[in-house]
C-alpha cells in the first residue's frame, strides 16, 4: 500500500541525526460533495412566504501512512563498554555504530487503510414575513436539520456499545454483570452511532417602526452545528480502532539479551502486511 523507505534516527555521540523518509509525509485527502437546493417565495398582501430545502452528499477517501516500514532509534546504548545498560554514556558507544550492527533502542511499523467514508446531510425551512400593522412586521420560520452518521464503503468502522454484554463479564470480582464492548459495522448496520431526527430550529424575529427614522428590530434563532460524524475534516482515520494498528519492536526484555534486530525485523515484516 505505498510502502516507504523505513525511518532511521540516531543519538548518542554521532553527528548523523537521522536517515531515510520522514513519516507522515504521504497525505492524501481526496474530498468531494454534490448539493442541491432548492428555495420559493411567494408574496401575498400581508405575508411574504419563504420555504425550501437543500441536500449534500459528502464524501472523504483519506490515506495517512505513518510508519509503513517501520521508525527506527538507535543510540550508544548496544555498543558502549557496558552494552544494554539504561544508562548510557557520553564517551562510549555511537548510535549510527549500532545501527550498523541493526541493534535499535525502539522501533514503531504503523499499519493503516485508505479509509472511504460517505454521508448524507438534508435540511427544510419555512418561513412567513407576516406583516401585521404598518409599523410591526413579524418574522416566523422554522428548520429541520438531518446530519446522517458517516459509513465507510467496507463497513471497516469501529464504535463502543455501553449495553453490549462485556467479554469479561464474569470475570471480574464484584462486577457479574460487566458491560461495555467493541462492536463493529456491518451490512445490516453501518452507522456507528444512531441517527439524529430531533433537530428543530426555530426562527423568531420581528420588525417594530418607532417613527420615521427609527425602527427596532429583534430575532431569535436555534441552529445546531454540523455533525461530528459527518463525512468532513481532515481526517477519516477516526473510528477505525481494530482496522488499525501501532506495533512496538521489542528489542529486549533485560537490557542485555537481544531478541531481535533490524534484520531480523525486515524478514517478518511482511507478516505485518
Amino acid at each position: 500500500m505505498g510502502l516507504e523507505f523505513p525511518r532511521f534516527d540516531f543519538g548518542g555521540n554521532t553527528n548523523i541525526s537521522s536517515l531515510g523518509q520522514a513519516t507522515f509525509t504521504t497525505l492524501i485527502d481526496r474530498d468531494s460533495a454534490h448539493a442541491f437546493r432548492a428555495d420559493l417565495t411567494k408574496v401575498l398582501s400581508k405575508h411574504t412566504l419563504k420555504f425550501g430545502g437543500e441536500f449534500r452528499k459528502m464524501f472523504i477517501n483519506f490515506t495517512q501512512l505513518g510508519q509503513p516500514d517501520g521508525q527506527y532509534s538507535f543510540g550508544s546504548q548496544w555498543t558502549q563498554r557496558q552494552a544494554g545498560t539504561t544508562t548510557t554514556s557520553t564517551t562510549q558507544g555511537n548510535g549510527f555504530a549500532s545501527f550498523l550492527i541493526g541493534v535499535p533502542n525502539s522501533g514503531t511499523m504503523e499499519h493503516t487503510f485508505d479509509i472511504a467514508n460517505a454521508s448524507s446531510y438534508g435540511g427544510f425551512y419555512f418561513q412567513d414575513d407576516f406583516k401585521l400593522s404598518r409599523k410591526l412586521t413579524l418574522n416566523l420560520g422554522l428548520r429541520w436539520d438531518v446530519d446522517t452518521p458517516h459509513i465507510e464503503r467496507y463497513n471497516r468502522l469501529s464504535y463502543f456499545d455501553i449495553d453490549a454484554p462485556s467479554p469479561i463479564a464474569g470475570k471480574v470480582a464484584g462486577f457479574p454483570n460487566l458491560k461495555g464492548a467493541m462492536r463493529f459495522a456491518t451490512p445490516d448496520h453501518r452507522h456507528q452511532v444512531p441517527f439524529d431526527l430531533n433537530n428543530w430550529g426555530p426562527r423568531f424575529g420581528f420588525a417594530y417602526s418607532l417613527n420615521d427614522k427609527t425602527v427596532f428590530r429583534g430575532a431569535y434563532a436555534l441552529m445546531y452545528a454540523p455533525s461530528v460524524v459527518q463525512a468532513s475534516g481532515t481526517s477519516g482515520s477516526s473510528g477505525t480502532e481494530g482496522f488499525r494498528s501501532s506495533s512496538g519492536m521489542i528489542v529486549s526484555n533485560d537490557n542485555t539479551n537481544i531478541l531481535a534486530t533490524s534484520a531480523t525485523l525486515f524478514q517478518t515484516a511482511s507478516t505485518f502486511r
